[in-house]
């Protein structure tokens, strides 16, 4: 039986300054966000099962400056796509693979699998991670 799941979320960020009203709210501006989808499929093949997964995120009003004029740059985004197979080698033991890339857009730094992106700033400007490949083998056994 092919099963489907899907999600969506939305995230608001809110900063406490004790009391302090921060600069940017005189102003008008609103905090920033995240909105993020998932869609993904679990298809059984012989004895085992292919798993695939979508998977978006967009960050909203991250700088103040793109809240002044909106479209002088993209705000950030990333989407992963990731396909997996699961081989039952009997009731309790499987053995495992799966491959994930993350494609980031408009400064946007996720990875997969590990910390998120660092480098050093050139000339002022920190570079950031455009792609991001992993790969994950294993066996599973259930005690």
């Amino acid at each position: 039986v092919v099963k489907l799941f899907g999600e969506y979320s939305h995230n608001k960020t809110k900063t406490d300054f004790s009391g302090i009203p921060p600069l940017p709210n005189a102003f008008g501006f609103t905090s920033p966000g995240a909105n993020g989808a998932l869609v993904g499929a679990t298809v059984p093949v012989g004895p085992g099962l292919i798993r695939a997964v979508y998977t978006q995120v967009k960050y909203n009003n991250v700088t103040a400056l793109n809240q002044l004029i909106p479209g002088l740059s993209p705000d950030p985004k990333s989407e992963k796509f990731a396909l997996g197979y699961v081989y039952n080698l009997s009731a309790r033991t499987a053995v495992y693979a799966t491959a994930a890339r993350i494609d980031n857009k408009g400064g946007a730094d996720l990875t997969v699998g590990g910390p998120a992106f660092y480098a050093k700033p050139i000339n002022g400007v920190v570079p950031t991670a455009k792609t991001s490949t992993g790969y994950d083998l294993g066996i599973r056994h259930i005690f």
